[in-house]
């Protein structure tokens, strides 16, 4: 929004892309930090090439980790609630399922939709995160995956899955919002990790996992480079 030189039709779309990639991090962060992680993942971004497989396999494992995080976290709310003080307090009352319910409907706005199907108190946290993995499975757990796909940072092949790579639209909305003036390559790379984990080339890819395919990693940078000089967003200057 601080470009003015830009079009205001021409806006819209890198917002989304960016708002998209936005959402998609705070999904990862915010179970990151439930979960006790120091950080998520990396997002390796894979330019899809031949020269690229080492790349794309680790981004088809980063995916899948970021995708199940949310649903690891939410086991571990509910592990949480079921050890404090206040659920063992609500089992050692004189009345403990109508002690149970009020805890229930204060901590998760959980209410009974069968009332003659309710399970013992002792196993109502056990039915609370199973009800809560059955929602997540249709809504939250599709989100992060299906607005990665939609924001032009992930593709999707039968037979693979999806994983992380960036669309020309998606490198063009990332550009936007992190330069404003020339900088070298290697420190629009370096803003890339450090402001959102993702990893293109070797340098950022040896610092994000111990083990890699470096030259692939390398060949994921070039590969960028040149995308980026047809879109006109790189010139090569001579030493």
């Amino acid at each position: 929004l601080s470009l003015r030189g830009l079009p205001d039709d021409n806006l819209p779309e890198p917002l989304m892309r960016l708002t998209g990639l936005a959402i998609v991090r705070y999904m990862a962060e915010r179970s990151a930090e439930v979960l006790g992680m120091e950080a998520p993942p990396p997002i390796p971004l894979d330019m899809v090439s031949p020269s690229t497989v080492g790349v794309k396999k680790i981004s088809q494992d980063c995916f899948r980790r970021h995708r199940d995080m949310s649903r690891m976290a939410i086991s571990a709310v509910v592990s949480g609630f079921a050890a404090s003080p206040e659920w063992h307090e609500a089992m050692e009352a004189p009345g403990k399922a109508q002690a149970a319910n009020r805890l229930l409907d204060r901590r998760f706005s959980f209410a009974w939709k069968d009332v003659d199907g309710r399970p013992e108190p002792e196993r109502y946290p056990e039915h609370v995160e199973k009800e809560a993995l059955d929602n997540h499975e249709q809504h939250l757990g599709r989100v992060g995956g299906f607005y990665a796909e939609q924001i032009g940072m992930a593709v999707a092949a039968r037979g693979t899955g999806r994983w992380y790579a960036a669309s020309d639209g998606f490198l063009e909305a990332v550009v936007l919002a992190n330069v404003t003036v020339p900088v070298e390559f290697e420190e629009f790379l370096d803003r890339l990790w450090r402001r959102y984990g993702i990893v293109v080339g070797s340098e950022k890819g040896r610092e994000a996992f111990e083990a890699g395919n470096y030259g692939h990693f390398k060949a994921n940078q070039r590969l960028l480079e040149e995308r980026l000089r047809v879109l006109g967003l790189v010139n090569r200057l001579s030493d």
